[in-house]
């Protein structure tokens, strides 16, 4: 088995677990997870796929400087965005396409060191997020172990429509947390949306899953 062998079946087991019916951590077919191939490529699970029933075929393996000069090149229209991801898909034959959100997975993979990122609504995170006292609710732990699990802090972006938008947002806001703690967020918090985290192993994204 190769390398890519090794790290996409890794993924298509995060996403399985991540999504597992019990854990509500996804409802529908929402959610996406990414795994970093090399400093130039990564994978990330396809639109409309449900992680619970992920495949190896459900996955789309990108350009990361493509993607990356998405976010960087700004606001376009989301005609664009779409046109422009797909020319970063590195196999084109392909039907499978990937979500709108890979811009968000570019991000922590570059700019927050991950191998693995898992992005999930979980109703409970959720039902804070959507309220008008989010931010304020989540400025703080509450146990050690989250601080041990989760980081010193997490990373707390206002409502951004999907797309090149929230991407800007959330690279803003990954900016502005390095310059404030000198190092970049292991969980990102989207306002009315849901959570991101980011690990080193498919094992640590879903502990902070979990703990979350």
């Amino acid at each position: 088995m190769t390398e890519r062998e090794q790290i996409l079946e890794l993924l298509v087991q995060l996403s399985r677990n991540i999504a597992e019916p019990a854990k509500r951590c996804v409802i529908y077919g929402e959610g996406n997870t990414s795994a970093k191939l090399d400093d130039h490529h990564f994978l990330v699970k396809a639109s409309g796929v449900s992680m619970v029933d992920a495949k190896a075929d459900d996955f789309v393996e990108m350009s990361t400087d493509a993607v990356m000069g998405i976010v960087e090149a700004g606001r376009m229209p989301e005609a664009e965005v779409g046109r422009r991801l797909d020319l970063a898909r590195i196999d084109r034959s392909t039907s499978v396409r990937p979500s709108v959100e890979t811009m968000m997975h570019a991000l922590l993979i570059r700019e927050c060191g991950a191998q693995f990122v898992g992005h999930t609504h979980p109703t409970s995170v959720n039902s804070i997020l959507c309220s008008k006292v989010a931010k304020q609710m989540f400025s703080g732990w509450l146990l050690p172990e989250h601080v041990i699990f989760l980081g010193p802090k997490a990373l707390f972006v206002p409502y951004c429509d999907p797309g090149i938008k929230m991407a800007i947002g959330i690279r803003d806001g990954i900016k502005d947390f390095v310059k404030r703690n000198d190092a970049p967020p292991k969980s990102i918090l989207l306002q009315n949306h849901g959570l991101v985290v980011a690990g080193t192993t498919p094992a640590e994204v879903a502990t902070m899953t979990d703990m979350w």
